[in-house]
């Protein structure tokens, strides 16, 4: 189980090619950022919502408890996983720490954070908070970032598949102190993705986002996934046709669109708020 709030704030050069190299199960000492920014994976809820931060958001609640009583004890040994796009998170960084205050996230995840690799992390750090990021490394724009809370994490890394290959995506593999049987792990995809992409380039990251997912699948004993990104254009219907997830986000995210996504393993007992 897991609890998942996803939101977008407005007010708040790669190589072409589907063949990919053999990936390794060997994890690299991740990009640590302490300067401040456990909870138990329950396997019977969860919970998804999506806000809207440019308008009255509406919660619908779909329950599989019996009980509110039993709703909140479940709620209280779930991970929150805070995602949004920040769009230019420099200058989001007091509505960010104001959504972190309400919501007291587990983890953050940020796409389209415009940051580059000469802004240091004292610049978007928040309290308490590790700091992971992956920068474009070329051209404005784009970029992700995840915030774990430092006291709630055994260990963090990131595995080498994320170091590997230049698209926008992050990975994170937690092992939070305590997990349920049989999970040994949360491994959490953050995305960005470009809609320039041209049909090559598409052709690879999906070839890419397969291999990774096989290779987590079968380098680790039952990990708890949780992907979530800006995917713009990009078709992400293999996710949840080939890989067997499902996208809990259901109402539109920019204009009419849903561009934001959000997703977990089908086998993943949740309860979904739009």
């Amino acid at each position: 189980g897991l609890v998942a709030i996803s939101c977008r704030s407005d007010s708040f050069a790669v190589t072409e090619s589907t063949a990919l190299p053999p990936m390794h199960r060997d994890d690299v000492q991740p990009r640590l950022r302490i300067q401040p920014a456990k909870q138990e994976l329950s396997q019977h809820v969860g919970v998804a919502a999506h806000i809207h931060s440019n308008s009255n958001a509406t919660v619908n609640a779909a329950c599989n408890v019996d009980t509110v009583a039993a709703l909140s004890e479940f709620r209280s040994l779930c991970p929150v996983v805070l995602f949004t796009n920040a769009n230019h998170l420099l200058n989001k960084m007091d509505d960010l720490t104001c959504l972190v205050n309400t919501h007291t996230a587990d983890v953050i995840a940020i796409t389209e954070t415009w940051l580059e690799s000469e802004i240091p992390d004292t610049l978007c750090c928040l309290d308490n908070y590790l700091v992971y990021r992956k920068d474009r490394t070329s051209g404005l724009g784009g970029g992700v970032l995840c915030y774990v809370k430092a006291e709630r994490q055994s260990s963090v890394r990131v595995p080498q598949v994320a170091t590997l290959y230049p698209f926008e995506v992050l990975w994170l593999l937690i092992r939070p102190k305590v997990l349920p049987r049989p999970l040994s792990c949360m491994i959490i995809g953050v995305f960005y993705i470009p809609p320039w992409y041209g049909s090559e380039m598409r052709k690879s990251l999906k070839v890419y986002i397969i291999s990774c997912i096989d290779y987590f699948r079968s380098a680790y004993s039952h990990p708890c996934f949780i992907l979530c990104g800006d995917f713009n254009n990009f078709d992400t219907t293999f996710i949840c046709t080939i890989l067997k997830f499902k996208q809990l986000v259901k109402s539109p995210t920019r204009g009419s669109n849903i561009l934001d996504k959000f997703f977990l393993p089908i086998v993943t007992n949740i309860i979904t708020k739009h």
